[in-house]
């Protein structure tokens, strides 16, 4: 047990490191850091000691230092700390891929417009240079917390008063508006 607390105290130390190092790019000094309640910040401390893999550390830092910065004015939901308790380094660069695709097309506000965007399963295995296996279990867990969702495509053709829709289940996917959120908390 000796050895397991040295390790999460150096992980921790190294946690401190980075944090202080992202507040100190956007600006924000020691001084002009805002507390972070008990009920957050022990438990982002706690697991980010637990954690080996270095881009779900990146998490962990990037969320202790949104809650730690005045100018951050998103919410810091408590949801976020399960979300990164479940998902692997694959599914964060999933979605931040394609939040970095969303940025670019410009399609980020209003939040119900996330829906018109859509990214196919392929151009996300290329990118990211992953299995399809690896991709499903990603996309599936990834749709189980709700940071996508399948996308829905309508056609000119109705039945009725409803147009028809096609579900495009893991193929195509969207990134919904809690995991845009999710994204510039824990990750951006």
């Amino acid at each position: 047990t000796d050895k397991l607390r040295f390790v999460r105290w150096k992980r921790t130390v190294k946690m401190a490191e980075e944090v202080t190092h992202i507040l100190e790019q956007r600006g924000v000094s020691a001084q002009q850091t805002i507390g972070v309640a008990p009920k957050l910040a022990l438990p982002i401390i706690e697991e980010s000691s637990l954690e080996d893999d270095p881009d779900i550390q990146k998490l962990w830092n990037h969320l202790l230092a949104n809650a730690m910065d005045p100018n951050f004015n998103d919410e810091i939901r408590y949801g976020f700390i399960d979300m990164i308790k479940g998902i692997t380094g694959i599914e964060a660069k999933i979605i931040d891929g394609f939040y970095a695709s969303l940025k670019k097309s410009g399609n980020t506000e209003p939040l119900e417009s996330l829906y018109e965007y859509s990214i196919k399963k392929e151009q996300l295995i290329s990118n990211l240079s992953i299995s399809s296996d690896q991709y499903v279990l990603a996309a599936n867990n990834l749709m189980r917390m709700q940071l996508i969702g399948p996308a829905v495509l309508t056609g000119g053709i109705s039945m009725g008063s409803e147009p028809v829709t096609i579900y495009k289940g893991i193929d195509a996917i969207v990134l919904t508006p809690l995991g845009v959120k999710f994204v510039e908390a824990c990750i951006r």
